[in-house]
């Protein structure tokens, strides 16, 4: 869970009002049914590594699949250059425009196809580092809830959840400073 300053506790507590008794009550429920949730799913999920392969195998299908493709659309390709110096020596050139015509639309299609392989190869990710991130995002996630409801009960504010949503934005704001900053050279 992210810690915060002492600045975003100060400017969070000045945030956060005491709720009444029934915002209370309706934010207590709220809070609960979401750490229940998250409990749920933490305890329904399979492994991740049984999931990463089962992940992993469903994206290995796919490219196998596009690769088929790319395979057939090269044969193609092939025989349509083949057939071009017999169609040539033919009188009649409608034939040979049929097959410039098909030519252009398999090369097109053989373009289409590459890109589509090279996107998918190159955004083809790691499913088990993704899944324990996922676990672990859940997990910050319902000590949140958690710490804010223990607030809630005690205090009757929300001020866990101010934190982190300050805590959020100056880490943005962070990131949009560095960012700008390498864009200029600094």
């Amino acid at each position: 869970m992210v810690v915060a300053s002492n600045a975003i506790k100060q400017l969070a507590a000045q945030e956060a009002k005491q709720l009444s008794p029934l915002e209370a009550a309706h934010v207590h429920a709220v809070l609960q049914g979401a750490i229940d949730k998250l409990s749920l799913l933490a305890a329904i999920i399979v492994d991740p590594q049984v999931q990463a392969l089962e992940l992993t195998q469903s994206v290995g299908d796919e490219i196998s699949r596009m690769i088929d493709e790319q395979k057939r659309l090269e044969q193609r390709f092939q025989e349509l250059i083949a057939a071009q110096p017999a169609l040539r020596a033919l009188p009649n050139k409608a034939n040979l425009q049929r097959n410039q015509q098909e030519l252009q639309e398999v090369s097109e299609a053989l373009r289409q196809a590459t890109k589509q392989l090279c996107r998918n190869l190159k955004d083809n990710p790691n499913v088990a580092e993704n899944m324990a991130k996922m676990a672990a995002q859940r997990e910050v996630l319902q000590q949140l809830l958690s710490s804010t409801l223990d607030s809630l009960d005690e205090y009757g504010t929300v001020q866990p959840i101010i934190e982190a949503r300050l805590a959020a934005e100056q880490a943005e704001v962070g990131c949009r400073l560095c960012m700008l900053g390498c864009s200029r050279g600094w």
